[in-house]
């Protein structure tokens, strides 16, 4: 969050200064902070986490959403808690433009976030990063020896010390191996839907059955957690070396649809794709060039 929201607003949201959260169990928590920093960043979070949340169920209810919501919009709250955060930010950066004119790019030497790039044309990526940097932190204590590989590739391409670039978050293949194969058995986005505009005509899975009529306007969900696990497309088991070999070229490359993490065809998201991998491969640089996977005398890995 704290990446996207520099990156999108060129203003930080602070959410590593939020209280951690912890099991409902716990009887003597640690005292939490009580700064306006931890409070703001606290509310902000919570009221997107919220909107997420309410978003997703009207989805799942369908046209029949408003009838739940009869005696008021359960996101109204949230979203007035995030504007209250944001609007300040939108009218700053629309009157700093008001103010300064038309820029020609490149005249200004000042970092631009999205919005001021917006403004400049017309009057993502927080989920899908922070769900695989989890899943992929976990995943190397799981397979230490991807660890060790992933970290001296990273020693190898920027040594101990500097920060990588773009090129060299490219040339880490390996790198971007695991993250692909973390990406295909828990994918940000688990399942899908679709609305078909043309009536179509479906084979039936099962060869003595009758084809499967769809028709026009109707919505289709699909599982992108299932696709990606099935055995006919991908062998079982953590491999980010699928994405190396010849499996490749037999499978992947023939067929792009049965890869879908940020989906496919004229529906791809290339511009968040790009910005997740690259904010995810800067966070895993930076983790392995000042942390190493190993076990302690107890078998703990740390």
């Amino acid at each position: 969050m704290d990446s996207s929201s520099e990156f999108l607003f060129n203003n930080c949201v602070d959410s590593l200064k939020t209280n951690l959260p912890y099991l409902h169990n716990v009887v003597s928590p640690p005292a939490q902070s009580n700064t306006r920093e931890a409070n703001a960043a606290t509310k902000f979070m919570d009221a997107f986490n919220l909107v997420m949340m309410r978003i997703s169920e009207r989805e799942v209810v369908g046209p029949l959403w408003p009838v739940l919501e009869i005696f008021g919009d359960k996101t109204a709250g949230p979203m007035r808690d995030m504007s209250e955060y944001l609007d300040p930010i939108i009218h700053a950066a629309m009157e700093k433009k008001r103010l300064s004119g038309q820029k020609e790019k490149g005249g200004d030497s000042e970092e631009l976030s999205l919005l001021d790039d917006l403004l400049d044309t017309t009057s993502a990526g927080r989920d899908t990063t922070m769900h695989i940097l989890t899943v992929a932190i976990y995943f190397f204590t799981m397979y230490p020896d991807a660890c060790a590989r992933v970290r001296e590739e990273i020693l190898a391409q920027v040594g101990p010390s500097r920060r990588p670039n773009y090129e060299d978050i490219r040339d880490m293949k390996y790198l971007r191996a695991v993250l692909n194969e973390t990406l295909r058995l828990y994918p940000s986005v688990p399942f899908n839907v679709r609305e078909n505009i043309n009536a179509v005509v479906w084979p039936s899975p099962d060869p003595n059955e009758k084809p499967l009529y769809i028709p026009a306007g109707t919505k289709v969900p699909y599982s992108v957690f299932m696709m990606h696990r099935r055995k006919v497309l991908w062998a079982e088991g953590f491999s980010p070396e699928r994405f190396l070999d010849e499996r490749l070229q037999t499978y992947f490359l023939k067929n792009n649809f049965q890869f879908l993490p940020f989906n496919a065809g004229p529906r791809i998201c290339p511009v968040g794709q790009q910005l997740a991998y690259n904010k995810m491969s800067f966070m895993i640089v930076q983790l392995l060039q000042t942390f190493s996977s190993s076990l302690d005398e107890e078998g703990y890995k740390i």
